[in-house]
This record gives structure tokens, C-alpha cells and sequence, in this order.
């Protein structure tokens, strides 16, 4: 038991045993530099071994933290052997970016699937611990695949235990993949362990001395066992920061040694530390410098360095940082010169992208040679999707490139590298030195199509659109194609933002543009002009161009990060083409999975979520919005986290999840990405639920922010924002049928706008609440039931039928009154509406009926993600088949089909395919 970390080691051993009985954990050890997170890995690695566990272990380094994937390398190289056993897209995917195969296209995110199902197939063997120390200095690649892999865990026989400085001392983007787990903070050793750990060294000091340097160490055991090595006259009289105290002491240690052996400990420090690659290219390096392993020795005597299983190895990694910190500029780029020959020798890939890094410390000033070689690296790390380190070298490689269009195409390629990579403020940064450098006026369109794009997409929207409408307008007679590439972008992002005049005007201006064009050049084009016809109403020509751009579109890559099939998906919905929607959606979903392409799945999975909730599939649509906002999280996309959140606040409201339905809201509200349309649509979700519950003058007030909102931006939509038929209902609830006069004028005037079913029978709707007789009012409500006949949004239907059965009890039609009630109490419950159930249910008794009993659809006793994996295995998938589709482990689909088993009554998978397909399963 290591001194004064009782209940750390309580910790860990409570996690691994969960692990053997099949309870995946994971747990972050988080605390200042040297306060022992080392030795609690050291602690549950050798436990793990000791009782039966395979460990793989790591270790982040800061040298490497920008080589895309070197950390999962080093720490998967241990079951390359299991990777032929993974779906086809995960093998090819995590092959190609560790090299263990050929290098292979596809989403980056297939990685970290990938690291899910390896993980889990050597679980399948004996129960696993991954450990990684120094998490924080993993490349960014790395640490998305590993914490996509730990956080999706449940029923494996795995536990990880990662290790990360405190939150203060990594940098924030990396605090937002690692802050997302279970987390304990080492805390400071009291006296008494401080007293204890000092007891068991040999230090040659007095108690004085000693007692001194426990007050110095804070509590730090590094601190206290380090302090004793030097003289009290080391210690620096100014009070200083523990790390920065220790790497003054490792200085004067490694000062004392001989200069062969601080030159050879140089090439140590500069060339990584990744198995099997330090090895090969450390002794060719040393007799570049005219050294050898032999000059490594006297600090292996001294302690500063030792020799295991892994090479030879620092003490501690702040040696390492005090060594190269202390070393002068010239010495390390010698180094690293030294280092990149190495690396040229051995050849290949992984090879290339690591001499190109040495070659970047190595060099000062242009050198064209040098950086045609890191260009080349970049190359080879983007055909294995490892963005990361292709941003970083075409950006070094063009640091090194003589100034001209060769430097500027240079910094283009980082440019576009860096929104896959994650970077996108960097990328703009690079961006704003294009325009500075060149007047080539091609190469300045270009980069601001460019700047708009990735502002689009990193937090800048509205500055974007609009630099990038201002440079269309510039272009658009010597550049028509990229004008019209432009214009179309604004107009998807204009819609996005609710502004549907500027989008239609922007989107129509791009289809001009490319009139003349083979369609299957610029499908995109002709979809978003689609969308915003759809939107603004003329559904005809939207059809038109909607249908003959289908085929264009199935013919595309459905894995693009354009979203083609998203948007027509979308513009079909506007006009209540559903199967249409779905067909499109379903493809791109089924794609995707198929792909592993993790990244582009929680965009299509939200928008069928809304189809399915439209169309009365509750269960199926709640499971879908789930599985989007936590692949939303998980993957980083928070361009969709907030639709993610608004969808799931939306269908919350109506089933009466109240509090999830505000917990929901509120989290959209706080991520709106500088977008006011989700803060609108999460405010009319709140409405909505205020509507539900019975609050209509709290709906009416959030109702009318929508309305505003809708009338400055020329919005009427349904699909886009729903308010209108909400807004008349809850000033009629409200007593105040007055206010209703101007949103119903906007609901009829959409209606014969759009002819679109739905919105029209929720126009009768309105005009049977606000009929001033009973004659006017039949009327109203039986040409709405005629026109929910031609659509299928059940819950629309219901709520007709509730208005309408209302209505006739207040005129005295008790009879008719209990037909309507009945019909739409047994659709609200069908669909699992709960407070409209009630509401109905409560109407009808006072009609004098008695009430039927409620039942409780079966699919509603499931959780949200044994849903999903009800519906998978359904299909008819195996569950190793289930868990490829839904990057989960074969176990953790065997442990939520047991679930779902239990909860049902099942016992077979025919059983369940019958269940998903009955009615009483709300449509699922």
C-alpha cells in the first residue's frame, strides 16, 4: 500500500474488481505534478497483473502530443493480432492510422470505434485494464479514441484508469474530452505520511532539515523525496511553484553529469519515447552526434535514467523537460537533425510524418528541400485521416517554404485540414495570413470562401455569412462557380440561423449562377436552393428539384461533412414528404454505421428522431435523439449538440418529462453557438410543456418570443419553428381569444402558402377554437379531421380530436363529445403523450364516462438505449452485428437485450421482432 493513499488504492481496487464481474469503469486520476499519480498507476497496473488482468499501458508525451495517433499506438500495438477480427470499416480505419495496414480513407471517429471493439474483443479473453499516464500529453486523435472507447463501457470486463495534471495546468480544450469522466483529485500527504515516507529514505539531513523540507514540499511526495538529493543552498530563496523547484534540482543533476552523456540524454529527450521506434533510431542518432549508447550510462548510474522492458526511460518526465529546456537552441536543433536522418533511413509512413517533425525543430528560416519533406508527411498523415499532424507540418512545411503561391497553397491545405482536425480557430489564423500575403486574386477568393467556412462551422456564424455574402457578390462575375459555392453557403447557413428572406434570396442567386451545369456537379447547390423554396412556400418547383436531384444524391458520398442527403432530407420534410425524408435519412444512417463514421451520425440521427416523432413513432424517435446528443458529446460535435438538446426538450414536453424537458432547454439555451433560432426553438419548448401542463399564459408569453422572432425573419415553418397553432391554443386557454386574431392570420395565410395537410387541419383547428357558433365550429373541426385524414402527425390528430371533443361538451354534445375525447385519450396514450392523456381523460369523465384504466405501451418501460438496441436486433442483427452499428460492445448489447427481455416478458428474438412490429408498441 503506497504511504498516505489509502483510499486511492480502495479506489482502484473496488474499480478492478467491478471490472472482473463484468462492470466496466473508468477513473481519472487528476493532481499537481509529483503529488504520486505515477505510482497509483504503477499501483493498479501491478494489482491488475497480479490478479490476471492483461494490462496495456502508455504514457502521454508532450514531444509527441502533435503526432496524430502515436499514443493509441503504443498502447494497442499489443493486439494488432485482433484486429482482422473487427467489422471491415473499424479494421481498415484503425489499420490504417496506427499502420498496421494499408493506409484507407473514411471518418476519422471510425477510429475510435475501432478502439471500442478491440478493447472489448480482449476483454473477451481476460479481463483488461488500459492505463495512460500523462493523458494530458496524448495527441488529441488519441485521446478522442480512448475517451469515445471508456465513456461507451458498460458490460465488459475492462476497467481505465487514466492520470492528468489538475484542470489549471492542461489546456481547456483538452479539459473538455477528459473533464467528461469520473474523476478523483490526489490530494497533498498530511504530516504524519510525510513523516512516514521520509523515514524509509536515506538522506544523510538532520530532523531539522528534514522537517524543513516537508514545510517546502507542501505535501508533495516528489518534492519530498527529490529536496533531500541536493543541497540546502539549490533551493531558491523566492518561493517558486513545486514543478518548477523540482526541475531546478533535476538541472543541477543533470548539469553533474559528463557532456557526452547530457548531449546523448538530449537525443533521448528529442526523440519520443513510443516502443520499438526510440530503439531503432536512438543509436544512429548518437553516432550521427559521434556518441554512443555507452555515454548513456553514467546516467543510468546517477539515476537520472533507467533501462526496462519499454527502452531506456527518464526517472521522471520533468527530467526530460528540464534537460531539453536547459539544452541551447543550437544543440537541439542538432538533435533533431540528427534525429530526422535516422528517420529517413528507416523509411515508411510513420516514419515520414516523424522526420518531418524533427526537420520542423531542426531547421531556421526557408528551406525548400526541408519543407517539400514535411509536406510529404503531411501527405501521408492525411490519407490515414490523422488531421492533427497533417495541419501541423503543411503549417511548418509553409513556415519553411520561400515566400510565393507554392508558401500560400501551402498554408490553404492547413487551412482546409484544420476543420476535420478540430482546429478551426487556428484555421482562420492561417486564413487571415493567406489574404495578408497574397494579391492573387483567385487565391483571395478561395481563402475567404474558406474563412466563412470554417467561422460557419467554429463559433462565428453570423460574421462568417456575412464576409462570405460579401465576397460572393465581389466574385460572382469573374468567379461564377465559386460565387455560386458561396451563395449556397449562405444560404444552408442562413437557414440554419432563421433568417429565411436572406437564405432564399442567397440560395437562388447560387442556382442562377449554376444554370447550364451538369446537375451532378453541384448537387448541393440545387438542394439547398430546394430547402429554401420548401420553406418559403412554393412546394411545387422544391418537388421538382428535389426529385431530380435524388439520384445525384444517393450517387454521392453519404459520409460527407456537406450534408447533402441531410438538407434534401430536411427540404423534403418542409413539405411533408416524409417517406420521402425518411428514405433519404435511413440511407445516410444506414451508410454511416455501415462506415463507422461516428461523426456524421448525430446529424441525420436528430432530424429522423423529429421525422419519427412526427409520424408517431415516440419511443423509436426519443431512442434516435438520445443516441445523438450522446454521440454529439462524445465525439465533440457541439455544432449539433444544441438541435440535439432542443429535439429531445421538444418531444420531453409533450410526453411530460418536465424535468428533462427544462434540464434539456436550458443546456440548448447555453450552447446556441451564437445562433438565436435554437434558443427560439428551445423557449418554444418550454412553451410547449407550459401548453401541456396546463399553464397556458406562461405558453402564451414564451409562445409570443417565438412569434417575434418568426415575423422579423420571415419564418413560418413548421419545421423549422412550430408556434403559431400553439400560440392561438394557449391565448384561447388563457381567456384571451383576442390576442389569437394575428397568429392564426400567419397559420392561414402558411397553410395556403404551403398546402401542406398538417398545417392546414391545424388552421381548421384554430378556426373551430375561435368559432363564435356551434355550427361554425363542426365545421371547422370536421374539414381539420378530414385534412389530418391526408397526413400521418398522429399527435396533431389528437389534439384536434381533444379541441374538438372540448368544444362539444361546452355546447352539450355529450355523446359526440365522448367519441372525440375516447379517440384522442387512446392515441395520446398510444403514443405516450401523458398530460394530453390526462387532459383527455379528465374531459371525459366530465362528459359523465368512466374512464378506462391507462395502459402503459411496453416500449416505454425501456430505457432510451435498450430501445435502440431492441430495434437494431429486430432487424434481424446478430449482436455482434447490433454493436458494429451502434459502437457498443457485443456484451453491452447482450446486457441490454437481457434488459429488454426481462422487462418485455420475451424470451427469443422472434418474440421481440413481433413485439417492435405490434401496435401496442407506440409505433416503434
Amino acid at each position: 500500500m503506497l504511504v498516505g493513499r489509502t483510499a486511492e488504492c480502495a479506489n482502484l481496487r473496488a474499480l478492478l474488481a467491478a471490472a472482473r464481474q463484468g462492470d466496466a469503469g473508468v477513473l481519472l486520476v487528476r493532481g499537481e505534478i509529483g503529488i504520486g499519480k505515477t505510482q497509483l498507476v504503477d499501483f493498479v497496473a501491478e494489482e491488475a497483473a497480479n490478479d490476471g488482468f492483461t494490462v496495456l499501458r502508455a504514457s502521454g508525451h508532450e514531444a509527441e502530443s502533435e503526432l496524430s495517433f502515436a499514443g493509441l499506438s503504443w498502447l494497442l500495438d499489443p493486439l494488432a493480432r485482433l484486429a482482422p477480427e473487427l467489422p471491415g470499416p473499424q479494421a481498415d480505419a484503425i489499420a490504417g492510422a496506427l499502420h498496421w495496414g494499408p493506409v484507407t480513407g473514411g471518418d476519422r471517429l471510425a477510429v475510435a470505434a475501432a478502439t471500442l471493439t478491440l478493447l472489448a474483443a480482449a476483454a473477451e479473453e481476460q479481463p483488461l485494464l488500459v492505463v495512460v499516464d500523462d493523458v494530458h500529453w496524448l495527441d488529441l486523435p488519441s485521446m478522442e479514441a480512448l475517451i469515445f472507447a471508456a465513456r461507451r463501457l458498460k458490460a465488459e470486463r475492462i476497467a481505465v484508469v487514466l492520470a492528468a495534471r489538475t484542470p489549471d495546468d492542461v489546456a481547456s480544450g483538452l479539459n473538455r474530452w477528459i473533464g467528461t469522466l469520473p474523476e478523483v483529485m490526489v490530494p497533498p500527504l498530511d504530516e504524519s505520511s510525510a513523516w512516514e515516507l521520509l523515514d524509509g529514505q536515506s538522506t544523510g539531513l538532520s530532523r531539522r532539515l528534514l522537517a524543513q523540507r516537508i514545510q517546502e514540499s507542501a505535501g508533495n511526495p516528489l518534492a519530498l523525496l527529490e529536496f533531500p538529493r541536493i543541497s540546502a543552498e539549490v533551493s531558491p530563496v523566492q518561493p517558486l511553484p513545486i514543478s518548477r523547484r523540482l526541475e531546478l534540482a533535476y538541472g543541477s543533476q543533470i548539469a553533474a553529469q559528463p557532456q557526452s552523456t547530457q548531449r546523448a540524454l538530449l537525443v533521448l529527450a528529442a526523440v519520443g519515447s513510443q516502443p520499438g521506434v526510440a530503439e531503432e533510431v536512438l543509436l544512429p542518432a548518437l553516432d550521427a552526434e559521434g556518441l554512443s549508447a555507452a555515454d548513456l550510462e553514467p546516467a543510468e548510474t546517477s539515476g537520472l535514467a533507467y533501462i526496462d522492458d519499454q527502452g531506456i526511460r527518464f526517472r521522471h518526465p520533468l527530467v526530460r523537460s528540464a534537460l531539453y529546456q536547459a539544452a541551447s537552441p543550437a544543440d537541439r536543433r542538432a538533435a533533431h537533425r540528427a534525429l530526422a536522418e535516422a528517420f529517413r533511413r528507416i523509411g515508411g509512413p510513420r516514419a515520414a510524418e516523424r522526420r518531418g517533425w524533427h526537420l520542423a525543430a531542426a531547421t531556421i528560416g526557408t528551406d525548400e528541400a526541408a519543407a517539400a519533406d514535411m509536406a510529404a508527411g503531411a501527405d501521408a498523415a492525411l490519407e490515414r485521416n490523422s488531421f492533427a499532424t497533417a495541419l501541423e507540418l503543411y503549417r511548418r512545411a509553409a513556415r519553411l517554404t520561400p515566400p510565393g503561391e507554392l508558401r500560400v497553397r501551402r498554408l490553404m491545405q492547413a487551412g482546409y485540414v484544420s476543420m476535420p482536425a478540430g482546429q478551426i480557430e487556428l484555421g482562420q489564423e492561417l486564413v487571415d495570413g493567406i489574404l495578408a500575403e497574397t494579391d492573387d486574386a483567385k487565391l483571395r477568393t478561395e481563402a475567404r470562401f474558406l474563412w466563412g467556412r470554417l467561422g460557419m462551422w467554429g463559433g462565428q456564424p453570423r460574421e462568417a455569412r456575412d464576409v462570405t455574402l460579401a465576397t460572393a457578390r465581389q466574385v460572382e462575375t469573374d468567379e461564377p462557380v465559386w460565387a455560386a459555392f458561396m451563395y449556397a453557403q449562405v444560404g444552408m447557413a442562413t437557414v440554419m440561423m432563421g433568417e429565411q428572406r436572406l437564405a432564399f434570396e442567397a440560395a437562388s442567386k447560387a442556382a442562377a449562377l449554376v444554370e447550364g451545369l451538369p446537375p451532378e456537379a453541384t448537387p448541393l447547390v440545387h438542394v439547398i436552393h430546394a430547402l429554401t423554396l420548401a420553406i418559403g412556400g412554393d412546394g411545387e418547383r422544391a418537388r421538382q428539384i428535389l426529385t431530380d436531384s435524388e439520384r445525384f444524391l444517393l450517387a454521392g458520398d453519404p459520409t460527407s461533412a456537406e450534408h447533402p442527403l441531410l438538407i434534401g432530407a430536411q427540404a423534403w420534410e418542409s413539405l411533408e414528404g416524409l417517406p420521402e425524408a425518411r428514405r433519404l435519412l435511413e440511407f445516410q444512417i444506414r451508410s454511416s454505421r455501415a462506415a463507422s463514421a461516428v461523426g456524421i451520425l448525430p446529424f441525420p440521427l436528430s432530424r429522423l428522431a423529429m421525422l419519427e416523432f412526427r409520424t408517431g413513432n415516440w419511443q423509436a424517435a426519443y431512442s434516435y435523439a438520445h443516441e445523438a446528443l450522446e454521440l454529439s458529446e462524445q465525439t465533440g460535435f457541439l455544432t449539433e449538440l444544441p438541435n440535439s438538446l432542443v429535439t429531445l426538450a421538444t418531444m420531453e414536453a409533450a410526453m411530460g418529462r418536465a424535468d428533462d424537458c427544462r434540464e434539456h432547454a436550458d443546456r440548448a439555451l447555453r450552447h446556441t453557438q451564437g445562433l438565436e433560432v435554437w434558443a427560439v426553438r428551445a423557449t418554444g419548448a418550454l412553451g410547449m410543456l407550459d401548453l401541456a401542463e396546463g399553464r397556458p399564459a406562461e405558453a402564451a408569453g414564451r409562445l409570443a418570443e417565438v412569434a417575434r422572432f418568426s415575423a422579423e425573419q420571415g419564418l413560418g415553418d413548421p419545421v423549422l419553428l412550430t408556434w403559431a397553432g400553439d400560440l392561438v391554443e394557449a391565448y384561447v386557454r388563457a381567456g384571451q381569444p383576442e390576442r389569437a386574431e394575428q397568429p392564426y392570420e400567419v397559420l392561414v395565410t402558411e397553410a395556403a402558402n404551403s398546402r401542406r395537410p398538417t398545417e392546414i387541419a391545424i388552421a381548421m383547428r384554430c378556426r373551430g377554437l375561435l368559432a363564435d357558433s356551434a355550427d361554425d365550429m363542426e365545421k371547422a373541426f370536421a374539414e381539420a379531421i378530414e385534412w389530418h385524414g391526408r397526413s400521418s402527425q398522429p399527435f396533431e390528430t389528437a389534439r384536434t380530436m381533444l379541441c374538438y371533443g372540448e368544444a362539444l361538451r361546452r355546447h352539450r354534445r355529450r355523446a359526440a363529445a365522448r367519441e372525440a375525447l375516447e379517440a384522442a385519450a387512446e392515441q395520446f396514450e398510444r403514443l405516450g403523450a401523458k398530460p394530453w392523456s390526462d387532459r383527455a381523460l379528465t374531459e371525459l369523465r366530465a362528459t359523465g364516462a368512466t374512464a378506462r384504466p391507462r395502459r402503459e405501451s411496453p416500449s416505454g418501460q425501456l430505457t432510451p438505449q435498450e430501445l435502440q438496441v431492441a430495434l437494431v436486433v429486430a432487424e434481424g442483427a446478430s449482436n455482434a452485428e447490433a454493436a458494429a452499428q451502434l459502437f457498443l460492445s457485443p456484451k453491452t448489447i447482450e446486457y441490454h437485450l437481457s434488459n429488454v427481455y426481462r422487462k418485455l416478458g420475451l424470451r427469443s428474438r422472434g418474440q421481440l421482432a413481433k413485439a417492435i412490429g405490434d401496435q401496442a408498441f407506440a409505433g416503434a
